[in-house]
């Protein structure tokens, strides 16, 4: 689940590691002080989303998980899409990136460095595509009866930051720390797995045109969707 799953247990590891490390020393480290203020944020929030369950035995599944991807392009900017398998209905949106190259359509040679001229570096896009569709489509399946998640990221360093909880850099630790506990706060259960780029069905959003998806599909777009701005509570995307 979001806080001890697979991928949710990213600000319990440090403390874990700490309390069961005799040679650990007795200053904080980077890991640990993170951890600590997020859960000190956490536990500071009121009763309601404190309380959550956890079942002792496999779910019966009534409703699949949907599937959310996110990607994110130094050409446009960031996208993502969200799969609702019960309906075959899928939502995305397209959102323009500022100092990215002024074109749509496929990848083309990336200049040295990794991104254009003033653009944000492609590690920091790809966790702000991935923060932004959870905040934009996590209310959306809870309104759809939708209880787990699961979703796709083609970048391996973002999706590390993501897992972890940290990427020790100052420009997208406040992105991942949001996102953990606006996840929390709306008890959320969310797997996070890697996916090839050519896979990826957020390539084409996140170079500004629609995804491709089979024809049974409906599909909605979700125009004017905001990017990342700081500070963010939760519920105020």
């Amino acid at each position: 689940n979001a806080l001890f799953g697979r991928c949710g247990r990213a600000y319990l590891v440090p403390i874990l590691r700490r309390a069961s490390n005799p040679e650990a020393r007795l200053q904080l480290n980077g890991r640990l002080r993170s951890a600590l203020k997020w859960w000190h944020r956490w536990l500071s929030s009121p009763a309601g989303p404190l309380t959550r369950s956890v079942p002792a035995a496999p779910r019966q599944r009534s409703v699949p998980p949907a599937v959310t991807y996110s990607d994110a392009s130094t050409k446009f900017g960031i996208g993502a899409v969200l799969l609702l398998p019960r309906e075959r209905v899928a939502y995305f949106f397209r959102t323009r990136a500022e100092g990215t190259a002024n074109r749509v359509g496929p990848a083309k040679r990336v200049p040295a460095g990794g991104s254009p001229s003033g653009a944000r570096p492609i590690d920091f896009l790809e966790v702000e595509a991935a923060v932004v569709a959870d905040a934009l489509f996590g209310p959306m399946l809870q309104q759809a009866g939708y209880h787990e998640e699961v979703s796709f990221v083609d970048n391996n360093v973002s999706l590390a930051w993501i897992t972890d909880g940290c990427a020790f850099r100052d420009d997208v630790d406040p992105l991942i720390e949001d996102m953990w506990f606006c996840l929390a706060c709306r008890k959320a259960y969310k797997w996070w797995e890697r996916v090839s780029s050519t896979s990826n069905v957020a390539d084409l959003p996140s170079r500004g045109l629609p995804p491709t998806l089979p024809s049974d599909w409906t599909l909605h777009e979700l125009k004017d969707v905001r990017r990342w701005q700081a500070p963010v509570n939760a519920g105020t995307w």
